[in-house]
């Protein structure tokens, strides 16, 4: 080495590594409280890209140290190719180790405001569209993440939702390879 070189050495690494991908669409709380110019609000939005494992078995099962954990899969001749990074905190063994590895190119979210009405000073109803694309050859799931903000009711919806938080709507739309599938949800929100 020369002076002054610096050498960047794998502490450790783990081969096939059983992981879970999710793709997710995030909306934002501010969506949902104030009559916005709808403008801003029609255009398309990132689908970020996330994996996690257990760090139990196999290669893993040890304590891992806070740092930057890189991804790579194989290309079709079995070369490595890098998918992506994280940084993580200090986890311990048999924890669930969740990195975001960044935005998917070839699904997209497009999130349209189509109907509102104002209910009163501090109360509205509004109606949601939102396509997803997969521009994949094999279908994905997406999971979109809508943060409503005060009392809020579903008053209708094309897929069923998941109230995970007080103030989180979720839903988990299957969208066929090479196509897209449209949410739609009329919501009352009071705060």
């Amino acid at each position: 080495m020369r002076d002054n070189q610096i050498k960047q050495v794998a502490l450790l690494s783990a081969n096939d590594v059983n992981v879970r991908k999710e793709y997710r669409l995030n909306g934002a709380a501010h969506w949902y409280q104030y009559d916005q110019n709808t403008r801003d609000l029609n255009n398309k939005r990132q689908v970020e890209v996330f994996i996690e494992f257990d760090n139990k078995g196999g290669d893993l099962g040890q304590p891992l140290p806070k740092g930057i954990v890189r991804v790579y899969k194989e290309d079709r001749e079995g070369r490595p190719l890098f998918i992506g990074e994280d940084r993580i905190d200090h986890t311990p063994k048999n924890e669930t180790v969740r990195l975001k590895l960044g935005k998917a190119f070839d699904i997209t979210g497009n999130w349209k405001r189509i109907d509102y009405a104002s209910l009163g000073r501090r109360s509205l109803e509004q109606e949601i569209a939102i396509e997803l694309k997969n521009a994949k050859k094999i279908p994905a799931i997406v999971k979109v993440i809508e943060p409503i903000p005060g009392d809020w009711k579903m008053i209708k919806e094309n897929f069923p939702h998941q109230k995970t938080e007080a103030n989180t709507a979720v839903w988990n739309i299957k969208v066929p390879a090479e196509s897209s599938k449209e949410l739609k949800y009329r919501v009352r929100s009071t705060w």
